[in-house]
């Protein structure tokens, strides 16, 4: 197994497109060359958390979060889900597990993908809505806290059972809606 930028039987042969004096691949991220039987000028980039792109130039969504300490329990992990919503297909669910420290008092997170709605979960706890937002923006920073005024109750206490039976993914597009309507209530 030959370094990143050599290749060849012996290792003896030395990739070019990674070696240019300019890094293909912007804002810090690491240019991998691609096998040469393949393709001689072919790389990837591994983009730093920050950074997404072919060649790590789109800054992805920054989402600060803060929370009071009293509401995470020490020691916990968290659960980010990010709800994309279609109007004409399957909406799309994708979760981040984060683990939080004793004192930890805030939470940076790098996104990519567009999303609608970002709820934080504290497992066997409670569900919190932290952004709803119509359109994706490329490259947004966010900024969003966790209070108890956030905090949704499961949605059998919030709705009739008919809902309840529904799939996942539309449960999850409803409940935005119906936390605000039961705290207007």
């Amino acid at each position: 197994i030959c370094p990143l930028s050599k290749f060849g039987p012996f290792c003896y042969l030395n990739h070019s497109t990674c070696d240019a004096p300019e890094n293909p691949c912007k804002n810090g991220g690491t240019c991998i060359p691609i096998d040469d039987r393949i393709n001689r000028t072919g790389f990837t980039c591994l983009c730093s958390e920050n950074f997404s792109g072919e060649r790590c130039d789109t800054a992805k969504n920054r989402i600060d979060i803060q929370f009071d300490a009293s509401l995470i329990p020490r020691h916990s992990v968290i659960l980010l889900h990010f709800i994309t919503a279609y109007p004409d297909a399957e909406h799309e669910r994708t979760t981040i597990l984060k683990k939080i420290l004793v004192h930890q008092q805030s939470l940076i997170v790098h996104f990519a993908q567009p999303f609608h709605f970002l709820f934080l979960q504290i497992p066997h706890q409670a569900y919190y809505l932290l952004v709803v937002r119509e359109r994706y923006l490329k490259s947004e920073s966010i900024v969003t806290s966790v209070q108890e005024e956030q905090r949704c109750p499961p949605i059998d206490k919030l709705t009739d059972l008919q809902l309840v039976k529904q799939p996942y993914l539309r449960r999850a597009k409803m409940y935005p809606w119906l936390c605000r309507r039961h705290r207007a209530l």
